[in-house]
């Protein structure tokens, strides 16, 4: 009844079973499926707690657990006797409960599968994703084989519109996996359907938000037209509820540079129509991002675009636009002083009559970016300026503690930039190691960052200032026992490491090392993928280069496609220290079992591809 009432994009809560429900005088009971889900999971509590509260001593091995897939098989035949679609449909959920268990507390990799099997059959997307990331040797460890398997598997959906989620599903996670005779089979049948989907007047809508999430996670096996003509079919169609997906996808997941020119035209074209209010959007975001993003493709002619966006648009081409398109020095001054003028109200803003704002930019970022493109020609007076306004930021307890650290990290960017910078703005620097300055400032919900990330971040600048830190580097450090308190850290002192041929003393650089060393053995990837880009930056440091190419060989052969990805992106980098290494993750790159991995080692090592076919 459910599935009737979602294909036809209806919520009905007084559908004919519910009222059929609500009219029995007594609850409804199935006494033996009722006893058996409750011994499973009385079970899987029970020893959940005993694994959990284990001495150390203890080794636990994977026993016969047959008597409760018996059970489960148990629940199945007294569904079908009573005819319960109900508990039919429960079942993959107590699969996926019981692998689940076994998977977290036993090295069993048909566990793994078997509970992303099942996590994908139960529709949940957010789940999906984060089973995915929880189990982490999934991703490590899946071949092309194992890629079928799990997708075959979603086909177990009897429903049309349930079967096409749980293959979206499926895909999104398994897709770079699976080999390309696979992927091409299973691929054209989605494309299919979504072309229906596309094509149908009253289309299902809950399906849409999996549609465009799974179309930007697959997007590199995908032929970019294809985003183009399903977005123009849409739009062409009037489904005015997708328009925002479609320019988003049109934004994120097509690669300019590889689309037919029919197709390229069509964007623009459509873009202009955005524009002129041809066709509405409520959003207007999408369509600013979209122009910077069709602009960054330098081999069109694209003056008409530009005219419509400077009469339609003049204050978004004025900023964003010549910014994201041009790196012209009078273009990169105006918007640094655009972005001074907002840090200015903000600080001035905050905290105003008891009134907190939350930021959805953040115009240190923006500022920074600048400085990693620019050829250093900022006169001193803007620098100052960025300095002392800066300073601004740290001193107001009213302001966030994340802007507080995106301030810090701009001077300790500024102090590399400009080493005089410092000895110009005495008196602002004196205020920021002034022993009664309290560290303080306003903690969001969302953020991991607390007090003592504001203290290293404080260190780590008096270490710009040329002071010695190695002391209170050594008592705060060891407290970061918290992944979210880590990352905030790795992000820190990749600020403090920017620039070229930058001079620190080896005493804190041997602690820095030390710790980020052991954060890229870390279970949480997000800290891992952090840890790994310091590491490459510390390359260059002749005592610590045996140590990080033995750990960057080992990230290499045992972590995941993010972790990998990164490393085949630096190994030119990482080759100028150490040719065995380059060549240890080129060669592991070309035969990984992810597409993704392949197709990256294979741009970035086009002359030993090349030379491997010959």
């Amino acid at each position: 009844i459910n599935s009737y009432h979602e294909q036809r994009n209806e919520i009905n809560t007084n559908n004919k079973g519910n009222l059929g429900l609500n009219k029995r005088r007594e609850k409804l009971f199935y006494p033996l499926i009722d006893r058996y889900e409750k011994q499973l999971y009385e079970w899987i509590v029970k020893d959940t707690q005993k694994n959990d509260m284990k001495p150390y001593s203890t080794k636990i091995f994977l026993s016969d657990l047959s008597i409760h897939s018996n059970q489960i098989a148990d629940i199945f035949y007294q569904s079908m006797v009573f005819g319960s679609i109900t508990h039919l449909t429960k079942i993959y959920g107590l699969i996926q409960k019981l692998s689940y268990y076994m998977g977290s507390y036993y090295e069993s990799w048909g566990s793994l599968v078997l509970v992303l099997k099942n996590t994908i059959m139960l529709l949940d997307r957010k789940r999906v994703n984060q089973v995915v990331k929880h189990f982490e040797p999934l991703l490590k460890n899946m071949d092309a084989g194992d890629a079928k398997e799990i997708f075959v598997y979603s086909n177990n959906q009897i429903l049309p519109n349930n079967r096409l989620e749980a293959n979206l599903l499926a895909i999104a996670e398994v897709g770079y996996y699976l080999d390309d005779q696979d992927f091409e089979e299973y691929w054209s049948g989605i494309e299919q359907e979504l072309n229906a989907w596309a094509e149908e007047e009253h289309g299902i809508v809950n399906l849409a938000t999996q549609i465009f999430d799974t179309l930007h996670k697959v997007r590199e096996r995908i032929p970019s037209d294809y985003f183009i003509e399903l977005g123009i079919t849409l739009i062409d169609k009037g489904r005015k509820r997708y328009f925002e997906n479609v320019l988003k996808m049109w934004t994120h997941s097509v690669d300019y540079d590889t689309i037919s020119e029919n197709n390229f035209e069509r964007v623009i074209q459509k873009l202009l129509q955005f524009i002129n209010g041809d066709i509405e959007i409520h959003n207007k975001v999408y369509i600013e991002n979209l122009c910077c993003a069709v602009s960054q493709r330098r081999d069109r002619d694209l003056d008409d675009l530009v005219d419509v966006i400077k009469d339609h648009m003049p204050k978004f081409y004025e900023n964003e636009y010549l910014v994201e398109t041009r790196n012209e020095s009078s273009i990169n001054k105006e918007c640094v002083n655009r972005n001074i003028d907002v840090i200015r109200r903000r600080n001035k803003e905050q905290g105003q009559g008891g009134a907190f704002f939350g930021y959805s930019d953040s115009p240190y970022q923006t500022i920074q970016a600048i400085f990693s493109r620019s050829t250093g020609d900022f006169d001193e007076n803007k620098l100052d300026e960025l300095f002392n306004v800066s300073c601004e930021t740290i001193m107001n307890s009213n302001q966030w503690l994340e802007e507080k650290l995106e301030a810090y990290k701009l001077l300790m960017t500024l102090s590399r930039y400009d080493p005089e910078l410092i000895s110009r703005n005495a008196d602002s620097k004196a205020k920021l190691v002034s022993k009664d300055y309290q560290l303080d400032g306003q903690k969001s919900m969302t953020s991991y960052a607390d007090r003592s990330s504001l203290e290293l971040a404080a260190m780590l600048l008096r270490n710009c200032f040329g002071e010695s830190i190695w002391n209170d580097l050594l008592n705060l450090l060891p407290r970061y026992s918290d992944p979210g308190l880590q990352i905030t850290a790795c992000e820190l002192i990749q600020a403090f490491l920017w620039g070229q041929e930058i001079e620190i003393p080896k005493d804190e650089k041997v602690l820095i090392f030390q710790f980020v060393l052991e954060w890229s053995n870390s279970s949480v990837i997000d800290l891992r993928w952090d840890a790994v880009k310091i590491l490459i930056r510390l390359i260059h440091e002749k005592e610590f280069q045996k140590v990080i190419t033995t750990q960057l060989i080992k990230l290499m052969s045992q972590d995941n496609a993010f972790v990998k990805s990164r490393l085949i992106h630096a190994s030119k980098e990482i080759g100028e220290y150490s040719k065995e290494t380059e060549e240890y993750i080129r060669s592991h790159a070309l035969i990984d079992s992810n597409y993704v991995i392949r197709k990256i080692a294979k741009e970035k090592f086009p002359e030993t591809v090349s030379q491997e076919f010959i």
